[in-house]
């Protein structure tokens, strides 16, 4: 029989459901799932509502149809799916997408670009979720700093969405506060508790790590006057500091305070290497300048 295959041609199912009127029951919900993952879709959306469509078919606990939909701001489309009552933006979703990506996230990792979307995901469940981390340990606040550029280090495109969560109550820990490069909260933290400057994440890595990941000069120089270790090693990788520092400034701040210009990660990797590997010539340039060791080899004999 007919299929619902065309979910955004309004006309189609319309014909469609003219020729066989259960295919709202039978194939609608998922009709209405698929239409939800391109943006535009709201036509479609609306006429399977108003056509009675009985439910939206998509599995909550993993990557869906709804996921797709914050990812590709169809703000609209979810809108009226919430509205309707068919879904919310609760849900975690406990499988990985792909490689890569992180498990146990909800709809706000897909929006965080998205500061409307964002909005629109808080208004409808998923403030209860603000303080649910990922399977690394991340939150979703955290997520929003996590994101990193090779050669610019800071990168504040999430900033928006984060600053939504704090609006609606999320916990504003040491590791965010360090990655928006908020002196004033790091320093209130302090006073609270001075031994969180060398607080450990549940991934391992430091405070200073996240400053440095963000560029976060003001932090950095707060969290090493406040009695920091330099050289933190980042468990997964064999990460310190210093192989996330890529702002000048930044990078003398932390060889001013000691830390060790030739350690190596994980995979024998200076950050001479790492400056090299992303063709980064000013930086390995100033590395060099500063006696960085070209002698070293990485685990691969380079």
């Amino acid at each position: 029989g007919p299929r619902m295959s065309d979910t955004c041609d309004v006309e189609r199912l319309r014909a469609m459901l003219a020729e066989d009127p259960e295919l709202i029951e039978t194939a609608g919900p998922a009709a209405l799932a698929k239409a939800l993952t391109k943006k535009g879709s709201l036509p479609a959306v609306e006429f399977l509502i108003r056509r009675g469509v009985p439910r939206l078919t998509l599995n909550p606990l993993e990557h869906n149809e709804l996921s797709e939909a914050a990812y590709g701001d169809n703000i609209d489309g979810l809108r009226m799916v919430f509205d309707a009552g068919f879904a919310d933006a609760s849900d975690i979703q406990h499988r990985w997408a792909h490689s890569g990506w992180p498990a146990h996230v909800g709809l706000l990792f897909w929006a965080r670009r998205e500061a409307e979307m964002t909005e629109l995901l808080l208004d409808h469940g998923a403030d209860r979720i603000l303080e649910v981390p990922d399977r690394g340990g991340l939150t979703p606040l955290q997520h929003i700093v996590y994101e990193w550029d090779g050669r610019w280090g800071r990168w504040e495109g999430n900033f928006p969405a984060g600053r939504l969560y704090l609006e609606r109550g999320a916990y504003y820990d040491v590791f965010s506060a360090c990655g928006f490069d908020d002196v004033e909260r790091v320093r209130e933290l302090i006073e609270e508790d001075s031994s969180c400057v060398n607080a450990r994440h549940a991934n391992g890595s430091a405070p200073l790590h996240w400053a440095a990941r963000q560029s976060s000069y003001a932090c950095a120089e707060l969290l090493l006057n406040s009695g920091a270790e330099v050289d933190p090693v980042y468990p997964s990788l064999g990460f310190t500091p210093f192989h996330w520092a890529v702002n000048s400034e930044l990078i003398h701040l932390l060889l001013d305070h000691g830390a060790n210009i030739n350690a190596q990660d994980k995979k024998g990797r200076t950050k001479l290497h790492h400056a090299t590997s992303i063709n980064s010539r000013d930086q390995a340039e100033d590395l060099m300048a500063l006696g960085a060791d070209v002698t070293l080899r990485n685990a691969k004999g380079k």
